[in-house]
This record gives C-alpha cells, structure tokens and sequence, in this order.
C-alpha cells in the first residue's frame, strides 16, 4: 500500500473514531466514503510470532479483485425459493416425532449454509459501501457493513428487526443470534484461526473495532465476507481472512458461530427475534 493511500485510510479510520465516539460499528452509517482503485494486493501481515507467521504461510494468498458476475437468477427469485425451502422445513419439523427433529434441524442448517454462502452473497458482491447505505437491492446503491450483515439475514428468512440490528454495536448483535462466542482483545490472528479451526465449518458474525461481517469456514477455506470500507467502491466482497483488511487489523474481535440447532429451530419455526 503507498503513503498516499494509507494516509487516507488513517484519515477516514479517525473520522469514524470520532463520530461513533469509539464504539463498534454501531449505525452502519458513516461519511462519503473514500474512492480507491483497487491493485493486486499480495497478501502480507505482521506475524506477532513464530506461530503466527505459520498461520499465515497457510492462508496466504494472492488476492486480486475481479468483479462477479451477476448471478443468472434475480433476487427476488431468490428470496421465494428461500422461503419456499423454509415452509418445507417448517412442515417437515412439526411432523417429524421428537427423535427425527434433530435430522430435520441439521438438513436445515446444511441448506442454510449453502443458500447463504454460494446464493445470496454473491448477489450482493460489488455492491459499493456507504457509511450511509440501506440498499435493499443488490448492486444497486450502497450498503454499509452493519445493513450488509441484517439484511442478509432477513432475507434468508430470519425474523429480525434488520433495521434496529443494523444501528447496533456489533456485539450485541452477535449475542442475539450466535453462539460458541469467543473475544479476542489485542491477539494475533493465529488464535482467532485456531478458534475457528477448534469451532469448525460454518458460518460466523465478526465483530471488530469499527466493523461488521461474515467469516465462512469449510476445511481449510476461511473467508472474510462484508462491505469493506477499505475499498467502498467495490464494497461487498469475499477475501482471504489473513491481509491488509479490517479483520486482520482489528485491535478487538469478538466472533460467534451462525446456526445453531437453537437457531435454525428458530428459522424453521418462524420464530421473532
């Protein structure tokens, strides 16, 4: 990264500081955002020790943006199939006898995952942050990191208030709806990898100084998925876990794991958060 562009990124850092008066992420909103181009960026961290520089030879990466393709289904589409799926759980769980429930639940949690990971994130890739956005339509407006991370949410079918959500610390939100909750205050990223390897696959909330977002792990895949203000014109995006992004240079993370059977049961039931 050059001095201009980290000189920038320090100025835009502190402006948030300032406003949010050294809280998370709070109201997903912020001021016009920076625009940068966005050059091949090697993927290089500050190992804090010897074990931490392991971690990182295992998850380094070339990561070199390339805007996706719009998915070949609309949304709108999508959030119908989703429900649909979601009635066909719902109806499969209430017929189901105690004992077959927990089947139904992990069904659940499987589809869960994937409509999420491989169906609704990629609709909302290169939708441009805005400390300000409240889009609700992918790629059409701006969306800040707390709104990317409820409305994502809701539109998989959960019954959350998205708007309150999306104007809380990020803390707060991660208790209400994750579980196996582990903070990390002032660690290196080599624990918060193990945390996540110990935790296992799935999907999990991030909470960070001034941040929100997801993290995907399957087997040794571990993706940083959010509406990166590092880059607000690209915005959403899926990036390695390990590099110049708010994750890895977080001072605070505390991380939740999406999708325990209390959840999922909360999703097939239709249950209000």
């Amino acid at each position: 990264m050059n001095i201009f562009t980290r000189h920038k990124r320090t100025l835009l850092l502190t402006a948030i500081a300032l406003t949010v008066g050294g809280a998370f992420w709070a109201a997903g909103r912020s001021k016009t955002p920076v625009r940068e181009s966005m050059p091949e960026i090697r993927i290089t961290a500050n190992a804090d020790s010897d074990d931490d520089a392991a971690a990182y030879d295992i998850y380094e990466e070339t990561y070199n943006h390339v805007r996706t393709k719009q998915p070949d289904i609309d949304y709108d589409t999508v959030k119908v199939r989703i429900r649909a799926q979601q009635q066909y759980f719902s109806k499969r769980y209430a017929a189901a006898s105690e004992k077959n429930r927990a089947a139904v639940l992990s069904d659940a949690k499987k589809y869960l995952i994937n409509a999420i990971y491989d169906t609704i994130f990629p609709h909302w890739y290169d939708t441009p942050w805005d400390f300000y956005g409240t889009t609700r339509t992918p790629r059409q407006g701006y969306i800040a990191c707390g709104y990317f991370v409820t409305t994502v949410l809701a539109d998989a079918g959960f019954q959350i208030p998205y708007v309150k959500w999306a104007q809380l610390a990020s803390e707060p939100v991660i208790v209400k709806i994750a579980s196996d909750i582990k903070r990390f205050g002032n660690r290196p990223m080599s624990e918060v990898i193990a945390y996540l390897n110990k935790t296992g696959d799935g999907l999990y909330i991030v909470g960070l100084d001034c941040h929100i977002g997801y993290i995907y792990k399957a087997d040794t895949v571990m993706r940083f998925i959010h509406s990166n203000y590092y880059h607000a014109e690209i915005g959403v995006m899926s990036e390695p876990i390990v590099g110049d992004n708010p994750l890895n240079n977080s001072k605070y993370r505390v991380i939740g794991k999406l999708l325990s059977d209390e959840t999922v049961r909360n999703w097939v039931t239709g249950a209000k958060y």
